[in-house]
């Protein structure tokens, strides 16, 4: 008897999906995106630190200088996923909780936040994806802006 009751604890705690798996099913972000902007290309840069953590970065190329735009951090943390973005306008990182997970979607929200609330990546085809950003807007309105990103090989990046 007691050798089943391990037997169905392990088959349950196995089969109990971990955070770090979660997050490598967003792997796919690895490698540098480039989106056009009526002030210049921006690129967005993912690596995959470790099963637990993606690095971003986010530049503008201007007359072949580049321009920092945006620090950002995939984590996973205890039993959650954060999405962790440094800009220039804000003194400190602002986090945002997974919401949101498909195989080509992920949403990350914090409605403490004033602009951002909700941040969404999703992936269309192999090497297209669109970053979304979404808060508050006019009236009770909600306030969307799509990012178009296409894949780069990493040797085209500036």
């Amino acid at each position: 008897m007691l050798r089943a009751l391990v037997g169905v604890f392990l088959i349950v705690a196995l089969s109990v999906p971990t955070w770090a798996n979660e997050l490598s099913s967003l792997h796919w972000l690895a490698g540098t995106w480039k989106r056009d902007s009526s002030r210049g290309p921006i690129y967005e840069r993912w690596v995959v630190l470790s099963d637990r953590t993606l690095e971003g970065h986010s530049w503008r190329a201007v007359d072949g200088e580049r321009i920092d735009l945006e620090s950002l951090l995939l984590v996973a943390m205890g039993e959650e996923i954060f999405y962790i973005s440094k800009v220039l306008e804000n003194p400190y990182p602002v986090p945002f909780r997974l919401t949101e997970l498909e195989a080509r979607h992920a949403a990350f929200e914090n409605p403490e936040h004033d602009f951002p609330t909700k941040i969404l990546y999703t992936r269309v085809g192999n090497d297209s994806l669109i970053v979304s950003i979404e808060g508050p807007g006019p009236g009770d309105e909600t306030r969307r802006i799509d990012f178009p990103f296409v894949r780069l090989n990493d040797k085209d990046t500036h």
